[in-house]
């Protein structure tokens, strides 16, 4: 999507030829005052209707960015909840544990309890 610097001048470039190339061959003796107007005015709509395409398709697809942004998001945010409530929590009961005897157990780790105490903000 980014167009660097020397491809910018590139672009310029051929825009700048191109539209001298187009003057040219508009402005041939043989075309009255009037009919060069209206050839600039055909010109100039069909110009305003591929910017109008363009326009729109980099609209739809920034909506589709946006939604398919937040679905992910949503997405990395959900996976956790559901691993531990879908396929750890069945484990935690079929063996009668809880997630209390759970955090107990990582009471013994080193470390772990003054970590926890730490993250609750105050000693229990």
């Amino acid at each position: 999507m980014f167009i660097t610097l020397k491809s910018q001048h590139t672009l310029a470039y051929f825009q700048f030829c191109s539209r001298t190339v187009c003057y040219t061959l508009i402005m041939s003796p043989e075309k009255d005052e009037n009919q060069l107007l209206r050839d600039l005015v055909l010109e100039n709509q069909r110009l305003l209707t591929e910017n109008n395409q363009l326009l729109r398709t980099l609209n739809r697809r920034s909506i589709w960015s946006f939604w398919v942004r937040v679905a992910w998001s949503l997405f990395l945010i959900g996976v956790p909840f559901i691993l531990y409530y879908y396929v750890i929590e069945p484990y935690f009961e079929s063996f009668g544990s809880s997630f209390e005897t759970f955090q107990q157990g990582l009471q013994e780790i080193p470390g772990w309890k003054q970590f926890y105490e730490a993250a609750k903000g105050g000693s229990n």
